[in-house]
């Protein structure tokens, strides 16, 4: 995946975020805040220092929104994966044994 299609995703997220139950806070401000983290991270790539943080957060708001909105859940991940294959930021495991493999 390319990053041009990364902005077409987070496009995807604002039309999602538009069409969540206004009820539902939770659901809205984490995605609202989700948004705002991957959009500061592909306008100033070499800035963002959270980059862990961030991969968590997606995570943990794919599994929140798997249930009842599918379709967020996917384009998270998508965006996971091509900020991934780009290159702005590298996936690394929470716990590492002692022989260096990650559990």
């Amino acid at each position: 995946m390319n990053n041009k299609k990364i902005p077409e995703l987070v496009d995807k997220l604002n039309e999602a975020l538009k069409g969540l139950d206004a009820a539902d806070e939770k659901s809205r401000a984490k995605l609202s805040r989700l948004i705002h983290e991957i959009s500061r991270k592909l306008d100033k790539p070499k800035q963002s220092k959270q980059e862990d943080t961030l991969s968590d957060e997606i995570k943990d708001a794919v599994i929140h929104f798997e249930i009842k909105h599918p379709v967020i859940a996917e384009t998270l991940e998508q965006i996971k994966l091509a900020l991934y294959s780009i290159g702005l930021w590298t996936i690394y495991p929470h716990r590492i044994r002692s022989g260096g493999e990650a559990f």
